[in-house]
């Protein structure tokens, strides 16, 4: 089956989109391309996001201060009450179109995406987040997010 390659957020992973369905569209196909080992099948437990999403789990240093300045943002934006507060987050993406990012929480078995606020007095329910129960879930919810 053909497939339409597209950025994934590195340049050594691009996502993949099955043929068009009856509708004329690309659907989402949990495929990977991986530099050296050509297309595999995206494993459950494999996080893969596309554009506009940036993968921000690279050692690069740009990657490391963007996401160390989103770690901050999220820890001084979750208060007592929040789904996230006294959990251990780890960012792992943020969208290029809004101030949405995506977060580990915990030791890996949750995920999450959170709206960053930017505001310095916002209670719970903000920021507003998405938990979830996979990596395939949060792709997902992903690739169809709206901005």
């Amino acid at each position: 089956m053909p497939y339409q390659a597209i950025p994934g957020g590195s340049i050594d992973r691009w996502l993949a989109w099955e043929t068009p369905d009856l509708s004329g569209g690309w659907i989402w196909a949990p495929r990977l391309w991986v530099e050296h080992s050509g297309w595999v099948d995206a494993a459950d437990d494999v996080l893969v996001l596309c554009d506009p999403w940036w993968d921000l789990r690279g050692d690069a240093e740009d990657e490391s201060v963007v996401r160390e300045a989103l770690t901050q943002e999220l820890a001084r934006e979750v208060k007592p009450g929040h789904p996230l507060s006294g959990s251990p987050v780890e960012v792992l993406a943020r969208c290029g179109g809004c101030d949405d990012v995506v977060v580990g929480v915990g030791v890996g078995d949750r995920w999450a995406i959170v709206h960053l606020t930017y505001a310095t007095n916002e209670w719970p329910p903000w920021p507003k987040a998405t938990l979830f129960n996979s990596p395939r879930e949060i792709a997902a919810a992903a690739s169809v997010h709206q901005h």
